[in-house]
């Protein structure tokens, strides 16, 4: 099945060019006061786009009595009239949006998020690749990020996008800052690149921000441009993951020890404004040590594997960026038991996984 929605994601959130809801309104007769009539029109905000007219059975109506709308609230449509009319006129609304849910609307989405049925259809062991620590695939799939616990990024340029057989060159980076290169996070457009630090008992943590002269060109990165505050995150809490979404101004992110982290930035794209910590606790209740995660394009789905265990964990959600209370499945990967990454592309076509044996895997996700 095709999806005949035109969607694109966008920094984890979901956008529709055009969303395009019809709806029909009906403006009863006795609820008219003081000339006006406030009805509910689900979809709609109070900035979004909407074309209104009366259903063709009530035009002669709907014009004698000058009736406009005069409001456009959420989920809400103001109309105005001159005269009150005598009897209830159908109108026809349609909606259009180009802007971004807090929570993901349906329908969704082109590929089941089920890890289950994914097929492992593609490995390699490319050059310079031994302790890994993190994945990265950018937004135009053309480039794959691996940290190594040396401090060192490599970068693979992969000639074509999302295919792990085409042609790869390397180069690598040092984005050390303090103790150690955790995780790395490409901006949509590869003009910034983001570091986590920090390793070992006790140790703070911080997230780096460097700008890229030449887009998703690690060669090119400058020095730190930003630095988050200090997060006082005890032994064990670094953060081992995070990901961006809602227009860069929030960050989703993972404790070694098992706890999923979000905070907020006061400027959209700027890491020094970090602010309003809040922990998800899932310590325990699936894997100790189950930090690497990656978050479907949903942000229902959540994908984890861990240190110490074989196989891959699926947390499903009923709320959107919120695992605390998510269920459980769980799929056998038949890898190698140290695994130190997992990526979701961000149409949730691909999962990338690189294991400690120096070998990156892809598995591609059903289409519906």
């Amino acid at each position: 099945m095709t999806n005949t929605l035109n969607k694109i994601m966008h920094n984890g959130d979901e956008y529709m060019l055009p969303r395009q809801k019809a709806l029909v309104i009906t403006l009863t007769s006795a609820w008219w006061s003081n000339n006006e009539q406030t009805v509910t029109a689900t979809w709609v905000t109070a900035n979004n786009s909407i074309i209104v007219s009366p259903a063709p059975t009530y035009i002669s109506d709907y014009t004698d009595a000058k009736i406009y709308c005069s409001a456009q609230g959420t989920d809400s449509l103001t109309f105005t009239c001159d005269s009150t009319p005598a009897s209830d006129i159908e109108v026809n609304v349609l909606v259009l949006s180009a802007e971004a849910w807090s929570t993901p609307p349906t329908p969704w989405p082109q590929y089941s998020p089920d890890i289950t049925t994914a097929t492992q259809d593609q490995s390699v062991q490319p050059t310079y690749i031994s302790n890994n620590r993190c994945i990265e695939v950018s937004s135009d799939g053309c480039h794959i990020l691996l940290t190594h616990e040396n401090w060192l990024v490599y970068e693979h340029t992969l000639s074509i996008p999302f295919d792990l057989t085409s042609t790869i060159t390397s180069q690598t980076a040092n984005l050390i800052v303090w103790t150690n290169t955790n995780c790395v996070v490409y901006s949509d457009d590869g003009s910034y690149i983001y570091v986590s630090d920090g390793y070992g008992s006790g140790q703070t943590a911080y997230i780096t921000q460097r700008a890229l002269s030449t887009p998703f060109d690690i060669s090119t990165a400058w020095a730190v441009i930003k630095t988050s505050p200090w997060i006082p995150w005890t032994a064990d809490h670094w953060i081992w993951w995070f990901r961006f979404y809602n227009n860069w101004t929030k960050i989703i992110g993972a404790y070694r020890s098992g706890y999923i982290v979000s905070a907020t930035l006061s400027t959209a794209w700027d890491i020094s404004t970090m602010w309003t910590i809040t922990v998800q606790t899932i310590q325990g209740q699936y894997w100790n040590y189950g930090q690497w995660f990656a978050i479907g394009p949903t942000w229902m789905d959540c994908y984890m594997v861990a240190e110490y265990e074989s196989d891959i964990a699926q947390l499903t959600t009923t709320n959107a960026y919120d695992f605390s209370n998510a269920t459980k499945t769980t799929r056998s990967a038949s890898l190698s038991w140290n695994k130190f990454w997992i990526k979701v592309t961000n149409d949730g076509k691909y999962c990338f996984i690189a294991t400690q044996n120096w070998t990156i895997y892809r598995y591609s996700f059903q289409e519906l």
